[in-house]
């Protein structure tokens, strides 16, 4: 099976997928509704594509792929004018010479004598989708310029990077599609590597390092190749039988659907090995960690600990512990220094409905930033500027929240300096230590409380006594 064809299938299955997600977490969002257009329009022509190299002139119309090709850019630059209300401007100024553009390649298309130019006319559309890749760089590196946000500022760097890579593997799909050379084509592939990317960065707003990519991408491709695999063994022997091509493909679609967890499961262990040592390395502190904290009750013996854990790893010099009172009305700092600043919180306080909200999940400063900048309603603006001061108050950038039955027993906070960025892969492997120490703080409170009604009792038998 050759290299395009795996691409083609990959491809296929990226944009259904992707192209469903966004539908599923909110089909009224408008940038959502967008990308899942643009997801469609590719999977409808990968999949014409996909036709042609298993040689099935009976699903393959080139007329059909060329109008299909056509769609690609306007639609992006959709998505980019929903994601980036500040490029409509540009984008709108474009439009006057790129639509006609696309139009008459569309009309010459359909002219008698199309067969002899059809090559010719997929390059001009293959090479038409400079004109959105650079609306797309253009955008994201004035939108990294104008960011003050580290985290945001690094999305937008990513996301323009990963356009320059895509740009140059485009050329290889253009050659090779357009019948000018027989280049191996790499340009779908890294194309369907990127659109995750910016699924994650855009949509699910998560932060990837440069390592975290990396892993990514070879994660892919090593799926990339046992699933390839799986199709060839199922597929490429068929021949011109399209019942049987049809049925081998949905028994392979099912066999894919069955061992992707585990294959990809196994895949990411070996991955995270090679290229996220620091990922494995906090993994592995963190549940030493929670090994170690079994059986602690004391408050600053437990703070201790934690920040040592954190300046191992991280760097962090200042990790606090803060615990919920007794009588719950305000969070006190572990370590016993409350005429700090910052050495209380009060439980009513939007920070703590803040991490209740997120479920315990451990966060930063510019997560809150830049919630905040996808707000337009007064009040949710001045909850998330009234979390802002609490944090500023505390002194710290980091948050890990101790989350316990509906309600937040404690949380780590800690300043991070500059050269601390954290990614979302990173703080996601604060969770299940976190629900650890939680339950354990719970247990520690819970056996205080049976320890002070034993002392009273005592207490009162001692004054019946006399």
């Amino acid at each position: 099976m050759r290299i395009d064809t795996i691409s083609l299938i990959l491809a296929c299955f990226v944009t259904a997928f992707l192209g469903i997600a966004v539908l599923i977490r909110n089909f009224k969002n408008p940038v959502y509704r967008s990308f899942s257009l643009f997801c469609g329009i590719l999977l409808a022509r990968d999949f014409l594509c996909l036709m042609k190299g298993f040689e099935k002139p009976a699903l393959y119309d080139p007329q059909l792929f060329l109008l299909l090709s056509l769609f690609v850019g306007p639609t992006s630059l959709l998505w980019l004018k929903e994601l980036q209300p500040d490029s409509s401007r540009l984008i709108d100024r474009t439009r006057w010479f790129y639509l006609p553009l696309l139009g008459a390649i569309g009309f010459v298309s359909f002219l008698p004598g199309y067969s002899r130019l059809s090559g010719l006319l997929i390059a001009l559309t293959e090479a038409s989708y400079l004109i959105p890749a650079y609306l797309w760089a253009a955008v994201l590196v004035k939108s990294e310029k104008r960011e003050t946000l580290p985290r945001e500022k690094l999305r937008y760097r990513y996301a323009s990077w990963g356009l320059v890579v895509v740009i140059a593997l485009h050329l290889t799909d253009t050659l090779y599609f357009s019948d000018l050379s027989s280049v191996v084509p790499l340009g779908t592939l890294g194309r369907s590597l990127y659109l995750i990317f910016l699924f994650q960065l855009f949509i699910q707003r998560e932060l990837l390092t440069t390592q975290e990519l990396l892993s990514r991408a070879f994660l892919f491709g090593s799926l990339s190749l046992i699933l390839s695999g799986i199709y060839w063994l199922l597929v490429s022997w068929v021949g011109s039988r399209p019942g049987l091509f049809l049925f081998n493909t949905v028994v392979a679609s099912f066999a894919i659907m069955v061992l992707f967890d585990p294959l990809k499961a196994a895949v990411s262990r070996l991955m995270n090995k090679v290229f996220l040592r620091k990922n494995v390395q906090l993994e592995s502190e963190l549940n030493a960690l929670a090994e170690d904290l079994r059986g602690i009750a004391d408050p600053r013996e437990l703070s201790f600990k934690v920040a040592a854990s954190l300046k191992k790893v991280l760097g962090i010099d200042k990790a606090v512990l803060f615990l919920l009172e007794k009588d719950g009305l305000s969070y006190m700092r572990a370590d016993g220094r409350f005429e700090e600043v910052g050495g209380e919180l009060s439980s009513a306080s939007p920070l703590v409905e803040y991490m209740t909200l997120r479920r315990g999940r451990p966060f930063v400063g510019d997560s809150i930033r830049t919630d905040l900048q996808s707000f337009h309603s007064a009040q949710g603006r001045k909850f998330l500027e009234d979390c802002l001061d609490s944090l500023r108050q505390l002194g710290a950038d980091l948050v890990v929240p101790f989350f316990y039955s509906d309600k937040v027993v404690g949380f780590v906070a800690a300043p991070l300096s500059e050269r601390i960025i954290l990614s979302t892969d990173l703080l996601r492997l604060f969770v299940p230590v976190s629900r650890q120490i939680a339950l354990l703080l719970k247990s520690a409170q819970a056996l205080t409380v049976s320890r002070d009604r034993e002392k009273l009792v005592t207490i009162g038998e001692m004054a019946a006594g006399l």
